[in-house]
């Protein structure tokens, strides 16, 4: 009898030995911060590094000169980001970083007596939904073509006055109807030779008079460049993520280029 008795406290004293061991690991596992990644590029520079987040909510970074870069980008009230064909996104200090031909864009090259023509519609909803607006590189200053406020939209309607689309815009198409020629004979009337532009620009500013954190789309040997949804797209992640918003109705100026194959 006395030995089943010392059987059974055996056996308990494993079963509690055990139950303490899983404890303790599962105590220790969760005491463990977990590490997380983080990578961006900047300035054609590509950084990556991990950290973690103590119990007090401090970051420790395992690369602090990329984290505190990390942290002073997200702060940039100039903030640019680049989003090049292949969808890969390049930050900057601020748009006039940012490499686009500007100088090129737009202007009438004399050396082969040419002119691009192209026009941008903006949308109120994602994939071209709600209210549309026709901007005709006509109707806006020149060069370069751009709409230093949305709160003065002319609306599609010849009717009095301007309408306020200032951060409401979630979609736009910019197209490339082709480069016009200007024949050297005087008395030969311009035409559009179609095909694709060299190289697309559509930059949004987060400020009226383009001010502010901007984001630039860019599409190369292409007849349209277009955003389906501007929510796809981050204005600022905030610290690691936490407040970040989109760019889906937050633009108040926009400026738009167009580069001919000519």
């Amino acid at each position: 009898m006395k030995k089943i008795i010392f059987l059974l406290v055996t056996v308990g004293f494993i079963f509690s030995s055990c139950e303490q061991q899983e404890t303790i690991q599962e105590t220790n596992t969760k005491s463990v911060p977990a590490t997380n990644s983080i990578s961006f590029t900047y300035r054609d520079s590509l950084y990556l590094t991990t950290y973690t987040i103590s119990k007090d909510s401090t970051v420790i970074w395992d690369n602090k000169e990329v984290g505190d870069l990390y942290q002073k980008l997200m702060d940039l009230p100039e903030l640019a980001t680049l989003v090049k064909e292949d969808g890969s996104i390049v930050y900057f200090n601020n748009y006039d970083e940012v490499p686009i031909e500007k100088e090129n864009a737009n202007v009438l090259r004399s050396s082969t007596s040419t002119l691009s023509s192209f026009a941008i519609n903006l949308y109120k909803d994602c994939n071209k939904g709600g209210k549309k607006y026709e901007c005709d590189k006509n109707n806006y200053h020149i060069p370069p073509y751009e709409i230093g406020n949305f709160c003065y939209m002319k609306p599609l309607s010849p009717s009095p006055g301007y309408d306020n689309f200032n951060d409401m815009l979630s979609s736009f198409e910019l197209f490339y109807l082709g480069d016009i020629i200007y024949p050297l004979n005087p008395c030969s009337p311009p035409y559009i030779s179609p095909g694709p532009a060299k190289q697309l620009f559509v930059t949004l500013f987060e400020d009226i008079n383009f001010g502010g954190k901007s984001i630039t789309f860019t599409n190369q040997n292409a007849t349209s460049l277009y955003v389906a949804n501007l929510a796809n797209y981050t204005m600022t992640s905030g610290f690691l993520g936490i407040g970040s918003k989109s760019w889906n109705d937050q633009a108040s100026s926009v400026k738009f280029y167009a580069v001919g194959r000519f």
